[in-house]
């Protein structure tokens, strides 16, 4: 993956919270990712069948948003094939059943952001023994969602050298505000 794939990932996470559930920031990333703005109030309407959320209702919601959406049965080999993001159904490190998004392999490991945590790498070993049974969901978006996503860059997103300009500045603010505005007392 390249630093621009691995930014528009970093933007599009949503942290699960007290107002967003599980299945709703992992819907809500997979969408941010390729440009929707739907909000966590209407996901959440749309995804809840007979008082509960599943994967079904993610399904439905996924589809009454735009997107084409797909459950699945896939194997780790085919999964580190996927280069677009997919929802698992998996448990966390502690055991915890629910979903979290992967992204496919980042070198040889898998990126896979959990709505709980945050971005995690796996060896697919460990990603195997996480993932229960094989089960996810394939999203992507239709013309009818295209139409509707938000595709407005900022200026550094534009060229290859504005891409390099805007990280040589995080750089630069990084050292300043952690190593040098200290040392001043306001």
């Amino acid at each position: 993956m390249s630093e621009d794939e691995l930014d528009k990932i970093k933007k599009s996470f949503v942290r699960a919270k007290d107002g967003c559930s599980l299945e709703v920031a992992c819907l809500l990333t997979v969408m941010k990712y390729y440009g929707g703005t739907e909000e966590v109030q209407k996901l959440t309407e749309w995804c809840t069948v007979d008082g509960k959320l599943s994967l079904g209702g993610m399904k439905q919601a996924a589809i009454r948003a735009g997107m084409q959406a797909d459950l699945r049965l896939l194997d780790i080999e085919l999964l580190a094939r996927m280069k677009l993001p997919i929802i698992l159904f998996a448990k966390n490190d502690f055991g915890r059943i629910g979903y979290a998004v992967c992204y496919g392999m980042h070198g040889e490991r898998f990126i896979v952001w959990e709505p709980d945590f945050g971005p995690m790498q796996y060896w697919p070993k460990e990603l195997n023994t996480l993932w229960i049974k094989g089960i996810c969901m394939t999203l992507f978006p239709t013309p009818e969602f295209s139409e509707k996503a938000d595709y407005h860059l900022k200026w550094w997103e534009l060229y290859d050298w504005s891409k390099k300009c805007k990280r040589k500045l995080n750089r630069w603010w990084d050292y300043w505000s952690v190593e040098i505005f200290p040392l001043f007392r306001w």
